[in-house]
């Protein structure tokens, strides 16, 4: 059942629900006319998490909606800063998919860091592709970026990115030569 408490600072004004939902209270605004009660509108901020905007005494401010869950429904005896998404969806903001945490356990929650590395591995926006040559200048191999080639060959990410880059005195990594590709 879904349940409305008052947000903080915010008493008379707007409601959060501990199903996630924010709603603007009936009242009268400063020039005497009637402002209706209504869920308002949430959106997605550019990481993925819901916001909405709440005013009071002509004062905006943008807020976090799984924050004025949390801070309403669950306790937080010990002062953890953060609040987790339990099954990791960022716009899922009932009470029981949410927990206080500290920074770490929220930022290595989950499958985060896997999907991190997977959207940066071999990203072509940042990765380039580097060529392998033997001593005579022999193409080997392609590698979608350093690191691939650096596991490939136990070569040094850093000697090939020396050499890609053609630093002074870098003109082999592993026994190799390396050249972005072009």
């Amino acid at each position: 059942m879904e349940e409305w408490v008052d947000i903080e600072n915010y008493e008379g004004f707007f409601q959060v629900s501990n199903y996630g939902q924010v709603k603007s209270l009936e009242r009268y605004a400063n020039n005497n006319h009637l402002v209706k009660e209504k869920i308002l509108k949430q959106r997605h901020d550019k990481y993925g998490y819901l916001y909405v905007i709440l005013c009071k005494n002509g004062v905006q401010k943008t807020i976090k909606v799984h924050r004025l869950v949390a801070n309403a429904f669950i306790p937080n005896p010990h002062k953890l800063p953060c609040v987790n998404h339990k099954n990791e969806i960022k716009d899922d903001n009932r009470v029981c998919n949410l927990e206080w945490c500290d920074c770490c356990y929220n930022n290595n929650y989950g499958t985060r860091n896997k999907k991190i590395k997977e959207s940066q591995l071999n990203n072509p926006k940042k990765s380039k592709s580097v060529c392998q040559y033997d001593m005579d200048g022999n193409l080997i191999a392609t590698y979608p970026s350093i690191r691939e080639a650096n596991r490939a060959t136990g070569a040094k990410r850093e000697g090939i990115s020396k050499c890609c880059r053609n630093l002074p005195n870098c003109n082999t990594a592993g026994g190799y030569k390396w050249r972005y590709q072009e």
